[in-house]
């Protein structure tokens, strides 16, 4: 074997010594520590929950508010916080209840958007700040007039960001929002008598509209009636009684072969009753005495205002 060809095969064969060196082994213990320091810092990272502090909110005049509770933990506590989440269940924000700070200020919402479910959503963010641990969110509910099951607002968190440190964070909790919209509508007749003649009170029959069963009038209510008796609309013209005409509408009906006449009044906010004048129309023909009969309609939400139960006639 020449010296050339012996030489090649020497190299060939060598081991390595670099693998070995002492280079190369502080180059893997730095690997080493620099993993082992990677997970300690994934362990002092900010973890943020939230959690349901009155789970239970009411409609009605008061503070009988829900709350929520966002925590933080680990991480560095001296800096400003700020927590992302979005707004979900059966109830809407800002029709249906509206989010505060504990000292009152509200919370704004805008809409954000789930590349997963591929829908909108409402959703706010608040501040923990610094050397705090957490912040609460108080949830008010509307006291508005409809008549509603039970609803849930829940809070989904989204991310945070603390500073230079952010990230994605997870957990929901529920608050249960009760209606409290139990009004019973009835009517009665105050004037039984009504005149053909010449406009004047003392001609005008006049039925009373009243509300019961709760305390809280800070809505008008819509209520229905029906017309019925011996005479029809073409016989009187019903009032509010601030002397405005109440539109009567009619719908034949097939069943009984007969016109349907139906109405509806307010019962301002602030009261619990209203009057509906009834005020004949004078015309020349020579009649019988007639009847007009009012009967209180089951609610609607139609036009907002219709939560009642009915009672009398």
């Amino acid at each position: 074997m020449t010296n050339k060809r012996k030489n090649w095969v020497e190299k060939l064969f060598a081991r390595t010594p670099s693998r070995r060196s002492p280079q190369s082994e502080q180059y893997n213990s730095a690997r080493r520590k620099l993993r082992l320091e990677t997970l300690e810092d994934r362990s002092l990272l900010t973890a943020i929950g939230v959690s349901t502090i009155d789970s239970i909110a009411a409609e009605g005049v008061g503070s009988d508010y829900g709350s929520w509770e966002i925590t933080r933990s680990g991480g560095q506590n001296n800096l400003t916080c700020s927590v992302y989440f979005r707004l979900t269940g059966t109830a809407s924000c800002g029709s249906d209840y509206s989010l505060y700070t504990a000292d009152g200020n509200s919370i704004s919402t805008s809409s954000y958007y789930d590349p997963d479910t591929q829908q909108y959503y409402p959703a706010a963010h608040v501040w923990i700040e610094p050397n705090a641990s957490s912040v609460t969110i108080q949830l008010r509910p509307t006291n508005d007039a409809e008549k509603e099951q039970a609803e849930t607002a829940t809070i989904e968190l989204i991310s945070y960001n603390c500073y230079q440190e952010s990230g994605p964070a997870s957990g929901s909790a529920s608050i249960t929002i009760n209606d409290n919209d139990s009004w019973t509508a009835s009517v009665a007749t105050t004037d039984g008598t009504a005149k053909e003649a010449p406009p004047s009170s003392s001609n005008f029959g006049m039925y009373a509209i009243t509300r019961a069963g709760e305390t809280d009038t800070t809505h008008q209510l819509y209520v229905r009636f029906q017309m019925t008796g011996t005479s029809t609309p073409s016989d009187y013209t019903l009032y509010t009684s601030s002397g405005t005409s109440i539109s009567i509408s009619s719908q034949w009906d097939q069943t009984t072969q007969t016109y349907i006449y139906t109405g509806g009044v307010y019962i301002p906010h602030g009261s619990f009753s209203t009057t509906v004048e009834l005020r004949p129309n004078n015309d020349a023909e020579k009649e019988l005495s007639e009847t007009a009969i009012m009967t209180l309609l089951p609610s609607t939400t139609e036009y907002g205002y219709g939560a009642y139960g009915v009672t009398g006639s």
